[in-house]
């Protein structure tokens, strides 16, 4: 069982690592409309592997739900006021001023790290998990959310030549 915990942890340092990658990938740069979407799916699937891990009917629970509603709301209306740049010819997009999603992602990243490393040092769950796992849903949620209405976003806005064809 104890493998099997240190190999989930390294799991969310990895998805979380990837989720900031993706995320610092986007600022300033012309990415795929599909790119859209990683920051926020990667940071997903890291929350949920720590929330799910010894049991995934935690991920279900109401106030766990509540909270990534909340952060998910005010992630798509960051994403929604979000300026950027759309060529639906190529499918590509450029965001402008994409740090929160950096930032986010990095906070996400480095408590990722430090419960890995608690998790060592215990030998098992630490005690600080659940506020990890608060911290991550509540990351990830506003990432999605914002990713999301990124993607949307990026779908349906005026169309610019930022390729050329």
């Amino acid at each position: 069982m104890l493998p099997y915990l240190f190999l989930i942890d390294v799991a969310i340092v990895l998805l979380a690592l990837a989720a900031l990658l993706a995320a610092v990938r986007q600022h300033h740069r012309v990415v795929k409309h599909w790119h859209m979407l990683l920051p926020g799916l990667l940071s997903l699937g890291a929350s949920i592997a720590l929330v799910g891990y010894p049991r995934w009917s935690n991920v279900l629970e109401l106030q766990r739900l509540t909270l990534a509603v909340a952060a998910l709301l005010v992630g798509a209306l960051r994403g929604r006021a979000m300026r950027l740049a759309s060529d639906r010819v190529n499918k590509a997009a450029a965001l402008r001023n994409a740090v929160d999603g950096i930032v986010v992602a990095a906070v996400q990243l480095g408590l990722a790290v430090v419960n890995l490393a608690l998790d060592i040092m215990a030998g098992g769950l630490n005690a600080l998990t659940p506020t990890f796992e608060l911290i991550l849903i509540t990351a990830a949620a506003y990432l999605l959310g914002r990713s999301v209405t990124l993607w949307i976003h990026v779908r349906t806005s005026a169309d610019v030549e930022l390729l050329p064809r």
